[in-house]
């Protein structure tokens, strides 16, 4: 073969860029990329849980839960319940004061207050009820189900089921700021249920920055 004959061999054996193959690999990365980047940072701020995905709603309690854990011990007021009987849940208004809780029942409106190392038996301490809540949020033994949306609320559970008569839940509230503004917890596994309830912990918005 002469030169001009291998010349013209080379020139027919190359093939130039091919830019098609370039951009359907570089789209296929971007969509990888924007994949990953939603599983690893999903978006929390949703206007609606409803259809969220369980990964998605433990994130969010766990941010809710590390904001209410930062914000309370600034948050001075707020409204609390606790199982009596399958009929009656006594409500009380709290007040944080340097020394002293003071305690308001919300039936018949009297006050009592309490020191703080000497809390009355029947309050259960809400960092007390946040680790319970951590600890379900990443057990396999709860279920996430969704609730509500309404009046600014995004609201969903963590049930764990034995029967029909036996269960442990937790209710969580969130309001527009997706602060956990209440947080309600029923157990009825053991021989005697017991629950509490913590709500209006943001409420009013200026009781703590969101």
């Amino acid at each position: 073969m002469n030169r001009h004959a291998r010349r013209r061999a080379q020139r027919e054996g190359t093939k130039g860029t091919s830019w098609d193959l370039i951009i359907a690999g570089s789209i296929a990365l971007v969509i990888l990329l924007i994949f990953i980047g939603n599983f690893l940072f999903p978006n929390l701020n949703l206007s609606s849980y409803a259809g969220a995905s369980p990964r998605v709603l433990r994130k969010i309690g766990d941010r809710g839960v590390q904001r209410l854990e930062n914000d309370w011990p600034e948050i001075k007021s707020f409204s609390y319940g606790y199982y009596s009987s399958d009929e009656e849940w006594p409500g009380y208004q709290i007040e944080k004061k340097d020394d002293t809780w003071s305690f308001t029942n919300i039936s018949d409106k009297k006050s009592i207050d309490y020191a703080i190392g000497n809390l009355p038996d029947f309050y259960y301490d809400l960092p007390n009820l946040l680790e319970d809540l951590k600890e379900a949020l990443h057990s396999r033994d709860f279920e996430f189900r969704f609730q509500q949306t309404n009046a600014g609320y995004n609201v969903f559970a963590l049930v764990r089921v034995e029967d029909e008569q036996k269960q442990e839940q937790f209710v969580l509230g969130f309001n527009e700021d997706h602060n956990l503004d209440f947080i309600t917890y029923f157990n009825s596994i053991g021989e005697e249920p017991f629950g509490y309830a913590f709500a209006e912990l943001y409420w009013p918005d200026d009781t703590v920055e969101p």
